[in-house]
């Protein structure tokens, strides 16, 4: 992200010094005040986003209740997705780009995802119809103990 910020802010800063320097009817006070706003502002917004980009986390749970999930900082509170819930649940890879649109929180014709990085995950569809994908790093541990939520009670 800073490798992309930089020279963003050091191309606003050029052009507007060339814009600045070689037009005689520049106010230059009023130019001058501008160009600090823009690079403020923009590097405020590059630092949000960079920030978010480092804070965004996935927490996955599977415990003999269910599934749990937080995503912050878009979802700070633990969701939960009961055993009944479920009408089928499996470890798969996917295409982040091809069947959501990227990475994130994302919701799309397949359903809503939520992932940070990678190509595996948990896809579920709920009773209710509703699809909900959470990316894994961690596919085969996640695959084992789905299989322990399967044994202790089928609901599939």
């Amino acid at each position: 992200m800073i490798g992309i910020t930089f020279p963003i802010l050091g191309g606003l800063i050029y052009s507007s010094i060339i814009n600045l320097t070689g037009n005689e009817n520049v106010n230059s006070k009023t130019d001058v005040n501008a160009l600090i706003f823009a690079l403020v502002f923009t590097f405020i917004v590059f630092s949000a986003i960079y920030w978010l980009l480092l804070t965004v986390r996935l927490y996955t749970r599977v415990e003999n209740n269910g599934i749990h999930y937080r995503f912050p900082p878009m979802v700070n509170k633990w969701k939960h997705i009961s055993k009944n819930e479920l009408k089928s649940i499996e470890v798969k890879k996917y295409s982040p780009l091809g069947e959501y649109g990227g990475w994130g929180y994302r919701i799309g014709k397949n359903g809503k995802a939520l992932n940070v990085r990678g190509n595996m995950g948990l896809a579920m569809e709920l009773k209710d119809g509703k699809r909900l994908l959470l990316g894994t790093q961690q596919p085969e541990e996640l695959k084992l103990a789905l299989q322990k939520l399967h044994e202790e009670q089928t609901v599939y």
